[in-house]
């Protein structure tokens, strides 16, 4: 899920990054303004993403697999005697240890993580879908291109209400992703301290990464 959410979240830095309805010069300052927050948000999720990513996928998995290939390697050499049992609780432990430190055995983490993510996965979406909207915007943009709007016309009154859309849009998935990342960030840190410190590593990088939360 989180491989899907990065190869998205580059699809959709180079629609809002590159892509030319996004890089138009607008007429309106405000819009300006919002294309550019929307840029940071992006960001903002992009970075989180990828500190999630390199935490588990290093972390987590690469340091204890390399633990475990030298407890094989050690069995394959004979160094000492190697029972089927004995295999199974080490591997059993890989597992366990595996499943703990990437959050999926607290049923409260994973959901406050389940919901981050879902919100990083929305807001991909709703960027990837403001071509038109971003067309109907400015009527120069629109002259060059109304041969794509099939039946809609430029109209200002109707733009003043998409712009408060987008704009309400936009604020509300901030708000949803610094609510949740602070929600995460103080779960992490209660249940590293107490119960896995795996977790204070991640807590360590998120509150690097988001030191005004």
């Amino acid at each position: 899920f989180i491989r899907y959410i990065e190869k998205s979240m580059e699809i959709s830095w180079k629609e809002i990054g590159y892509q030319k309805f996004w890089t138009y010069r607008f007429s309106s300052k405000k819009l300006r303004r919002w294309i550019k927050n929307c840029r940071v948000l992006h960001s903002r999720m992009s970075d989180f993403i990828r500190v999630l990513s390199y935490y588990i996928n290093f972390q987590v998995i690469d340091s204890n697999r390399i633990k475990l290939e030298k407890i094989l390697d050690r069995f394959s050499r004979g160094e000492g005697e190697c029972e089927l049992r004995e295999l199974f609780e080490v591997l059993k432990s890989f597992s366990n240890t595996i499943l703990h430190n990437s959050l999926l055995t607290k049923v409260n983490v994973l959901a406050i993580l389940y919901h981050l993510l879902c919100t990083v996965v929305l807001y991909h979406n709703f960027v990837m879908q403001l071509r038109k909207t971003l067309i109907l915007m400015d009527e120069d943009l629109y002259e060059r291109n109304r041969s794509r709007m099939a039946d809609k016309e430029f109209d200002e009154e109707k733009n003043k209400a998409r712009l408060e859309r987008i704009f309400r849009l936009l604020y509300n998935y901030n708000n949803q992703f610094n609510s949740n990342v602070t929600e995460l960030i103080e779960c992490l840190k209660y249940y590293g301290q107490f119960e896995s410190p795996s977790f204070l590593t991640l807590f360590d990088d998120l509150v690097a990464l988001f030191p005004e939360l």
